[in-house]
């Protein structure tokens, strides 16, 4: 992955807190209490909202076919439904990408944690060649008669 490529997921990382419902400064906004707080229950509020919304709209719908209905607009009916039909499979597909991200966003902050880990372990190491240098560096410049024990 070349340096550009780790900015971007580097970036995109930092935004996966950026989500509705994960606390005020974090995607969530000041959208109420509950939002506010973040967490599951910050999230389970955007679920429940968007839930509201989207049956405020159903009902909306319905009243505008029975509107419809009364006009006698066939065609007008045909294109509404046609609409309501693409709309449904727009909203299938919208909670399949979000059970698809979810997932890999789990996925990343595995990995990140394991790539923390890693990094504490080569500077672990590091230090380790660091001391055995001065070790070598010492021993180099101490008389040949002093013996030196290795460790």
């Amino acid at each position: 992955m070349n340096p550009s490529q780790q900015h971007a997921l580097a970036k995109w990382v930092m935004k996966l807190g950026d989500v509705a419902g994960s606390g005020v400064g974090a995607g969530g906004g000041t959208g109420g209490a509950v939002r506010d707080a973040g967490g599951a229950m910050g999230k389970r509020g955007v679920v429940m909202e968007e839930q509201y919304f989207r049956k405020k709209e159903q009902e909306q719908l319905k009243q505008l076919r029975a509107k419809l209905r009364e006009s006698n607009h066939v065609v007008g009916e045909t294109a509404l439904n046609a609409y309501l039909d693409s709309i449904t499979s727009h909203e299938e597909h919208i909670r399949e990408h979000q059970q698809e991200a979810a997932f890999h966003r789990d996925i990343i902050l595995t990995h990140q944690d394991k790539v923390q880990y890693h990094e504490q372990q080569i500077v672990k190491h590091q230090d380790a060649i660091s001391t055995l240098h001065a070790k070598i560096h010492s021993l180099a410049a101490s008389p040949p008669s002093v013996h030196h024990q290795v460790e």
